[in-house]
């Protein structure tokens, strides 16, 4: 059984490995509601960062995206539409269907790669819910993406530009700061 996570509390989570392997070896139920909900990862995500989470009136999963898109857009977080966008890591949020009446939210284990679904990681698909039932990953069908918030300090970033040279300071060689001289009184 997995270890368990209750409450809100501070997680490794400099790149999404570190943050999957918290969640895949722990249930988590940050808001003690329902047991160990698919929401329940991504609000522990957005509390490292100092966020809250939003979803709507019912407090289902799509409300995320379609109630609270552009307040969950914070800090860190990019809203993103199209499936042919999605990287890993990535936070997904999809519509309701069938049992699925709340939607559904969870992480992108994978880049998109065309397919008709994509694997994702996160809590409440499949393996149960309620205390110890941690993250798993499975493939989950595309066509129910809604849109996703990427957590720009996971993104790859481009190679920093190389600093542009500054001239020299005009009292001395190539000192970077100036240099003061003081004349003293002789007794």
């Amino acid at each position: 059984m997995a270890q368990q996570l209750n409450g809100y509390a501070l997680v490794p989570n400099a790149s999404y490995n570190q943050f999957r392997a918290y969640c895949v070896s722990h249930g988590v139920n940050v808001d003690y509601a329902y047991g160990n909900q698919c929401m329940d990862t991504v609000m522990l995500l957005y509390y490292q960062y100092g966020l809250r989470l939003r979803a709507g009136p019912n407090g289902y999963a799509y409300e995320t995206w379609t109630n609270y898109r552009t307040a969950n857009s914070t800090g860190p977080f990019r809203s993103f539409t199209g499936a042919s966008n999605i990287k890993r890591g990535d936070v997904l949020v999809f519509k309701a269907h069938g049992a699925y009446y709340t939607g559904h939210i969870a992480f992108a284990d994978e880049d998109y790669h065309g397919g008709a679904t994509i694997r994702i990681m996160g809590q409440n698909q499949g393996q149960g819910i309620g205390w110890g039932a941690a993250s798993n990953v499975i493939n989950y069908n595309i066509s129910y993406f809604l849109g996703g918030f990427r957590n720009m300090r996971w993104a790859s970033s481009p190679t920093p530009p190389s600093p542009t040279p500054t001239p020299a300071s005009s009292f001395g060689e190539g000192f970077p700061w100036a240099v003061f001289t003081h004349k003293f009184r002789s007794r």
